[in-house]
């Protein structure tokens, strides 16, 4: 049975914006350009009220009010650095999201730093990436895995459809790990769950380690991080998928993690160890000789292991939700330093 240390699940549930203190070491030194502190008035936008779920909901819609338990975490989690990010949506669709245009605008006036390339190719770069957001291979593996499992015993009475929600849920994380909306992380999260001996749920506890992406001294902003392209590959199917480690059906109650009370356990846990591989394309600050320069990385991470937990709808449709994934060593295929002229 695999055991998930509390600080390593937490610590590594979030990639965004530490992927980069992974690879090339470089002499670091103070932003060149001004930095424009912000009024008062943007600090203080109000921010709309979003309801804490009911309890009654987790008796009866389980997965219902685990998502809905998980907006209101993220919610309150982007309230709280409201203030360092003017340019940043704190509710509805795209909430936590870095766009461009507030990189380049409102956060740029106030973090400094070089002008991120609107574009790849404006920043010199012409090399065509698969779309962003896509899994590579996904249809082949989840094909090719699901009959020999189902045939094994394992997962008794999963639809297929069911079954490749899993993998797409896995990948989703892992590509929102390294995107440019940190925050989505934990809308996929089982955040109402707690770790044994920790007092916070999962949500909190992840909300303090993704708040790092938010904050001026060591956020996305100040470090002009972007990602301008991010994809998932799955690994190859083994010949015999059954006797792997690829997929397993591990025993919930082992892994001693306690829900709220009145929901139920899950209906399926898996395990996944190394499913996919997530590869993206990132904008980096780089400050060496008293010169700031915009550097694009190209980095690939696998995703090392992966639990997910299926909860039941009753009156929607259940879904599964990501208890914990780990990360390996970043790969840097190639780092390009964007000439001045594409500032």
């Amino acid at each position: 049975m695999f055991r998930f240390k509390v600080g390593r699940a937490v610590g590594t549930m979030l990639l965004a914006g530490v992927v980069t203190a992974c690879g090339p070491t470089h002499e670091s030194h103070s932003p060149t350009s001004q930095t424009v502190k912000s009024t008062a008035v943007n600090d203080l936008v109000p921010v709309p009220a979003t309801p804490r779920p009911s309890h009654r909901l987790a008796l009866t819609d389980p997965a219902q009010y685990i998502q809905q338990y998980n907006t209101w975490q993220m919610d309150q989690m982007l309230a709280t650095h409201r203030a360092s990010n003017p340019g940043v949506l704190l509710t509805g669709p795209g909430a936590g999201t870095f766009t461009l245009t507030a990189l380049n605008g409102v956060l740029h006036q106030r973090y400094g730093g070089p002008i991120l390339p609107a574009s790849l190719t404006a920043a010199g770069i012409h090399q065509a990436f698969p779309t962003d957001g896509t899994i590579q291979g996904l249809s082949h593996f989840v094909h090719a895995t699901y009959t020999p499992l189902i045939q094994a015993g394992l997962f008794p009475h999963m639809a297929f459809s069911v079954y490749q929600q899993a993998f797409t849920t896995a990948a989703a994380y892992a590509l929102d790990a390294v995107g440019n909306d940190p925050a989505a992380l934990m809308t996929t999260g089982l955040g109402p769950a707690r770790w044994p001996g920790e007092s916070r749920p999962l949500a909190a506890a992840l909300a303090q380690t993704i708040g790092g992406s938010y904050r001026a001294s060591n956020g996305v902003a100040a470090l002009r991080e972007y990602t301008y392209d991010a994809w998932g590959t799955m690994s190859p199917v083994p010949a015999q998928v059954a006797q792997s480690s690829l997929i397993q059906e591990p025993d919930w109650s082992g892994e001693d993690i306690t829900l709220p009370t009145g929901l139920p356990a899950p209906t399926w846990t898996m395990l996944l160890d190394h499913p996919m591989t997530v590869t993206f394309v990132r904008s980096q600050k780089y400050t060496a000789h008293h010169k700031t320069v915009v550097l694009i990385n190209h980095v690939s991470v696998p995703v090392t292991q992966a639990l997910l937990a299926f909860m039941p709808g009753n009156h929607h449709a259940g879904r599964w939700f990501v208890v914990t994934e780990q990360f390996g060593t970043p790969q840097y295929q190639w780092e390009y330093t964007v000439p001045s002229r594409a500032h």
